[in-house]
Order: structure tokens, then C-alpha cells, then sequence
């Protein structure tokens, strides 16, 4: 909190050894990535880190299968309104909605791309444009913030997607 840096709250579960076996979720997906994250909130609200500077992001293929990745990119709107959890101490946790935070979406390249292409190498430029629809949707579902590989091809994607779908 004392830096006055925006901090990046993902979601995963476990470490890269153990994190696919953690892909079990009940029903939807997002709503337990909503979950999971509105208890990070609390925990960087507490340590004194201003809701503005918080960016959340749902861990795209991160303890996620494909289709769990693909869900979590179709719902990415909904985390902008994330709820820290009711805290025992009636401070932060009160289970108010704190709504606006920023968005990252990481689907660069990632293995869920490669599945519904069917395309294994994640350096193949299938993957980039994969990413580009990626992208793409991120921004529709209101994702302030994409993190990707190629720069140059995927700021061009991002403008055109911004141009379709402009922000309120």
C-alpha cells in the first residue's frame, strides 16, 4: 500500500504443478473466480490498498480447463462489480459491491485457444490470431487491460474492438 502502485489481483489456484488438478468447479465457473477473488479485495482493502488502484483479473487458463477459460472470457463483465465478502470486523468486508474495478484478461496464446483450433503450438501464428478474437471479446465484455505476446498485431485488434464497442 505504500508504493501507490496499481496492484493486480488474478486468480488461481495452487502453483503451475498443481493447478490443473484444482479446475473443479461447481456450476459456473466465474461466479466461484468471483468468490475467490472478492476475498483478495477484502485482503488488499484491509492492508490499505485503494480500491482504484486494484485490477482484477479471472486467471484465464490459469487451474482453468478450456472450457471453463472459454466461460470465465464470456463473463468478464461481471467482475467489474465484485463484492468484497462481510468481514467479521464490520470494516472492509461489509459486503457492500465496491463496482468498478479494473479489468486485465491474459488469454495470449493460451492452451485454450490452441484447443478449439486445434493448433498444439502456442507459437503459431493460428494462436495469435486466436488471441486477436480473444482480445476482442475481452474488450466487449468491458476489459480495460489485455496482457499479449504480439503488441504491435494486438493493439491494432484492440482498436478496432474498442471502435466497435466503445466504452460508456
Amino acid at each position: 500500500a505504500s508504493l501507490h502502485v496499481p496492484v493486480c489481483l488474478m486468480h488461481y489456484r495452487g502453483d503451475p504443478s498443481s493447478m490443473q488438478a484444482l479446475a473443479n468447479y461447481p456450476g459456473d465457473p466465474m461466479r466461484s473466480v468471483r468468490e475467490e477473488l472478492s476475498l483478495r479485495v477484502a485482503e488488499a482493502l484491509k492492508a490499505g490498498i485503494p480500491r482504484w488502484r486494484l485490477v482484477l483479473d479471472p486467471g484465464i487458463g490459469f487451474a482453468k480447463d478450456a472450457a471453463q477459460s472459454l466461460a470465465c472470457l464470456r463473463a468478464t463483465r461481471s467482475l467489474s462489480g465484485v463484492c468484497s465478502p462481510a468481514g467479521p470486523d464490520g470494516g472492509y468486508g461489509t459486503g457492500m459491491p465496491f463496482g468498478g474495478f479494473a479489468v486485465l484478461v491474459g488469454a495470449s496464446r493460451k492452451s485454450f485457444i490452441g484447443k478449439v483450433i486445434g493448433e498444439p503450438d502456442a507459437s503459431s501464428i493460428r494462436r495469435a490470431w486466436g488471441t486477436a478474437a480473444a482480445c476482442t471479446a475481452a474488450v466487449e465484455q468491458g476489459a480495460h487491460l489485455v496482457r499479449v505476446h504480439d503488441v504491435r498485431e494486438m493493439k491494432d485488434a484492440v482498436a478496432i474492438a474498442d471502435a466497435i464497442y466503445p466504452k460508456p
